[in-house]
């Protein structure tokens, strides 16, 4: 029985857990909002604000630890330039989960996840990607 433990197991083995939630932080990362189920939605969530925090340290060892998870390194560059100056005042809560369309077969909503404040005006033009 899995009684306290904290960690959405999503349906997948821990190895694809992981390489699916980068994956995800990645895309969030890129495209400023992601198109997903809701128990994802909420794993990743916790994920990106952890990004986001260590962005907002701006060390190297934290510059490290998000170069070894997320994909690409331009984007880890970008974040670390622009996440300070733009979540300086929040101590949390950068992200932000809205239901949007309905889902065909079961008919709940798609809950698309996205940045409280968006890191450029490029993401409000881009239509949500569904993964």
């Amino acid at each position: 029985m899995r009684h306290q433990c904290r960690v959405p197991q999503l349906g997948r083995p821990a190895d694809q857990r992981k390489a699916m939630l980068r994956g995800l932080t990645t895309q969030l990362i890129r495209e400023g909002r992601v198109t997903t189920t809701k128990a994802r939605a909420k794993a990743l969530r916790d994920e990106a604000e952890r990004m986001i925090t260590l962005a907002k340290e701006g060390s190297l060892a934290s510059r490290r630890r998000v170069l070894g998870y997320v994909y690409d390194k331009q984007l880890v560059h970008a974040l670390f330039e622009k996440a300070p100056d733009r979540y300086s005042d929040r101590k949390g809560g950068y992200t932000r989960i809205t239901r949007t369309i309905r889902r065909r077969a079961t008919m709940p909503r798609w809950p698309s996840l996205s940045w409280s404040e968006p890191f450029g005006s490029e993401h409000d033009s881009r239509p949500p990607t569904r993964t």
